[in-house]
């Protein structure tokens, strides 16, 4: 990987439009910077503390896996409502889940 002034210059997959958006310099600036704050170990070390600290306060109020579900659940069903009222006689060109991240991923890491 060559390194820079700014950084280490690396490979990574992106869809053909996003490539296309990416030889703009500032772009890449931007991309980058966002990158690298976003997996920057202090950075998840403090988003997992604080997942862990709302947590185990949710648990200790009663939230349950369970209850959980059942809100993301509804949340999710008005959601699509939404988007299908929004849209009309149009229709969607990707799967809903790409609308609506969670779709059912066990959450029994955050909720203990």
């Amino acid at each position: 990987m060559p390194v820079t002034q700014t950084g280490v210059d690396i490979a990574i997959p992106v869809e053909a439009s996003v490539a296309a958006a990416l030889r703009d310099a500032s772009v890449q600036a931007m991309a980058g910077r966002l990158v690298s704050r976003m997996l920057q170990p202090a950075s998840l070390a403090g988003l997992f503390h604080t997942m862990d600290a709302v947590s185990t306060e949710a648990a200790k109020r009663g939230l349950t896996e369970d209850i959980l579900n059942a809100e993301l659940t509804a949340y999710n069903a008005e959601n699509r409502a939404r988007v299908q009222s929004a849209l009309g006689s149009h229709r969607l060109t990707a799967p809903m889940a790409a609308v609506v991240p969670y779709q059912g991923a066990s959450l029994a890491p955050i909720i203990r």
